[in-house]
């Protein structure tokens, strides 16, 4: 095996990782369309609403719902709800 094989080899698993990096990214990118279930929403509403709700039946309600948690994931982790 020459100097040349082995750059063409580690030039090659390069470029697969980057389709890989790519893949991963649009997949990402395309979790913000994700639908939301309307029970779901109807329930949040409910807890929200009732004085005596308390979080844990929030988190209850939320945590059975990927894409609701996926996206209050999303928005506390962004910039506008750093850390300070």
């Amino acid at each position: 095996m020459s100097i040349s094989d082995t750059d063409n080899t580690a030039g090659k698993a390069a470029i697969g990782t980057f389709d890989k990096a790519v893949e991963l990214e649009k997949m990402v990118t395309d979790i913000g369309s994700v639908s939301t279930i309307p029970i779901t929403l109807k329930k949040v509403l409910e807890i929200l609403n009732d004085d005596l709700s308390t979080v844990s039946d929030l988190v209850k309600v939320i945590e059975h719902d990927q894409s609701l948690a996926t996206k209050i994931l999303a928005v506390s982790n962004s910039a506008f709800y750093g850390f300070r």
